[in-house]
């Protein structure tokens, strides 16, 4: 997949939008700051060659899109200073948002997106929750998986939504747009007004790609009934892939949290692929680290992708590690052939049906 040069333009003291541009070298987003300029790496235009640029380069990437399904057009990265909004009795970001950088003594809460990639609103009031037990690291704090969404220490109430699995580190020197703040790209959990420290989350995954629930059954403290990866080895196909992306960006999605939770429909087509394609045999099984920790939401397609030989779905292919595939061989102009690609089949558990169907494609 082409890398992906990123363009920053300053919109704001505390936020910034950015454009992925097509490109064949990639930029790096410093962490921190309250601003980022446009560096002269990237482009110099004026108002008007910039628009005329942009309009180009959406309908580049719009057609670009149907080959590359995990290239993302913008990815907002803003924060916004918030004084007024309340919700469930407590002072609270605007809906959609988390709690990145707080001052209580200011009524000042900075909010953001940004710990959801790609989502302008990654979860509704629906999904929000409201806790007064949970303690870590001796701060009030969301249960695992969650950041802080509003809070009350008054009250010692604080309302959480649902981000996915993370880290969490505590953090007290970090300030930006005049509030005790996470790093950027880490969302807020927990907080202790009188030490003013922060507990802050980095979304982190493991067999990031793999069918299942990540290495094994344990998933963000809910035991869950399928794990398919053992032993250093996970079973994937190209809808496990597309779920888990999906699930990165939207963490409320179907079976995004442990099967049964209630959820807001997103991701449901890429579920019900990865349970089409275990059933169908369309799988393939890779060595993968359990203590690698994925911090992009993008499957690393040299790791998880399937190996020469495997078979694959016709609609696949590009799943292939070189995205090639062939026609299963003829049994009348290539029986050698033909019979090792029926072998194959038949370890892969693919049925004589589905042989027949005309879907499957060998990787070359």
């Amino acid at each position: 997949m082409k890398q992906l040069k990123i363009l920053c333009l300053t919109i704001s003291l505390t936020g910034i939008y950015c454009l992925n541009m097509i490109a064949n070298t990639s930029a790096v987003l410093p962490e921190g700051g309250d601003r980022l300029e446009a560096s002269a790496k990237t482009a110099s235009l004026s108002s008007r060659d910039f628009k005329s640029r942009i309009s180009g380069l959406i309908n580049l990437l719009q057609v670009d899109l149907r080959t590359h399904r995990s290239l993302s057009i913008f990815t907002s990265l803003a924060e916004s200073v918030d004084t007024g909004t309340m919700r469930n009795g407590m002072r609270s970001c605007p809906m959609g948002q988390f709690i990145v950088g707080i001052d209580l003594d200011g009524n000042r809460l900075l909010c953001s997106n940004q710990p959801v990639v790609n989502s302008a609103a990654p979860y509704s009031a629906s999904f929000e929750i409201l806790d007064t037990n949970t303690f870590q690291q001796g701060l009030k704090a969301c249960p695992e998986g969650y950041g802080m969404t509003g809070l009350s220490v008054v009250q010692n109430k604080v309302s959480c939504a649902h981000v996915g699995k993370m880290s969490r580190v505590i953090f007290t020197n970090t300030r930006r747009a005049e509030t005790v703040a996470c790093p950027a790209g880490r969302v807020m959990s927990g907080f202790d007004h009188d030490s003013n420290q922060v507990l802050c989350g980095r979304r982190i995954d493991t067999c990031f790609g793999a069918a299942g629930s990540r290495c094994g059954f344990q998933s963000e403290g809910f035991e869950t009934p399928v794990a398919l990866c053992l032993s250093g080895r996970c079973l994937i196909n190209a809808g496990s892939w597309e779920h888990d992306e999906c699930c990165w960006q939207f963490p409320n999605g179907s079976v995004c949290r442990v099967f049964g939770a209630p959820n807001d429909g997103r991701c449901s087509a890429a579920y019900d692929k990865a349970v089409g394609r275990l059933v169908l045999g369309y799988n393939w099984r890779r060595n993968i680290s359990f203590s690698t920790l994925n911090t992009t939401g993008v499957v690393d397609r040299a790791a998880f992708c399937a190996p020469f030989g495997t078979i694959v779905h016709k609609n696949d292919v590009d799943r292939c590690c070189n995205g090639r595939a062939r026609l299963m061989a003829n049994a009348l102009t290539d029986p050698l052939q033909a019979a090792a690609d029926l072998r194959k089949a038949a370890a892969q558990n693919i049925g004589a049906m589905e042989v027949a169907s005309g879907n499957p494609r060998v990787c070359r």
